[in-house]
């Protein structure tokens, strides 16, 4: 009888032993909690490599750009240049700005596009630009010219394709119209010469060539033609330059003169490149000495 009990007592101990076993070793089939649990103990795994994928750019507060579409033109500065974005950022950052430009590249994101652009059309002086769904803007293409209105927004930095970190300032736009850079304009390319007595004596202009450059619409909603020029020659009898600019509508009236001015040593021959601006309706320029 004792044999048999101890018979009976060492199969129940086999059979739970061997029924715990198939327990402890089921696979693990839930469940996250049972993977945060069983990695609770183990060693941390190393943090991934960091990668070269920009962090994308917050989109703005919706209001804000609203906000800036309820001003008309007037309210974007056009007295900041580039070099003043460029130079001082932080300065002129969150100030109300309008620039002309030929549109370099275009970069088209899920929530927003980006476009950098040639101020001017002058490839060294270049600005980065953001816009978003509820900005106001035409369809831009690369090599579009276009006039901007935005906000300042300090300086955005990239790494081009050599692997150089490149920064650029930055503008949040809120607009972005069509732009006419090529209006055209008649004007005498020289040379010609112009005499005046003045209280100290004789001076004699002599203009050897006069070239306009480009010309286009100061900055959207403008009444003004922003014209750039070059112009060679010597002044002789005085130390400055002065010529009156006389500009002409398509019906031969005069629409207004200015002047172009600048200060040149006497006798010595000088190179100017600057710019005036013009009635928008100006079609003919003419020179006559001031």
């Amino acid at each position: 009888m004792k044999k048999l009990i101890v018979i009976l007592l060492v199969m129940i101990l086999t059979v739970s032993v061997f029924a715990c076993g198939e327990t402890l070793t089921q696979p693990i089939t839930s469940t996250e909690n049972a993977q945060t649990t069983t990695n609770s103990t183990a060693q941390p795994s190393p943090k991934p490599a960091a990668t070269t994928k920009p962090t994308p750019t917050p989109t703005p507060v919706m209001g804000e750009i609203e906000f800036m579409l309820t001003f008309d033109a007037n309210n974007f500065r056009t007295d900041i240049s580039y070099s003043d974005i460029a130079r001082e950022p932080s300065m002129y950052a969150n100030e109300y700005v309008a620039f002309n430009g030929e549109v370099m590249q275009v970069m088209q994101g899920k929530s927003y596009t980006q476009i950098r652009l040639a101020v001017d059309g002058d490839f060294n002086n270049v600005i980065f630009c953001e816009y978003y769904p509820e900005s106001e803007t035409i369809n831009v293409l690369e090599g579009d010219w276009v006039s901007i209105n935005g906000e300042c927004a300090g300086e955005f930095s990239y790494e081009s394709v050599m692997g150089a970190t490149i920064t650029l300032p930055a503008i949040m736009v809120c607009r972005i119209v069509e732009y006419d850079n090529s209006v055209p304009l008649e004007y005498d390319h020289g040379p010609f010469t112009f005499t005046e007595n003045t209280y100290s004596g004789m001076r004699v202009t002599e203009i050897e060539s006069f070239e306009i450059t480009r010309a286009a619409k100061a900055y959207s909603g403008s009444t003004s033609l922003s014209v750039e020029y070059k112009i060679i020659g010597t002044v002789k009898g005085y130390d400055y330059l002065s010529i009156s600019v006389k500009c002409y509508d398509d019906e031969g009236f005069l629409l207004d003169t200015t002047s172009v001015f600048s200060s040149v040593s006497d006798g010595e021959r000088f190179r100017i490149s600057d710019n005036m601006y013009v009635p928008l309706e100006t079609v003919r320029i003419e020179f006559a000495a001031d």
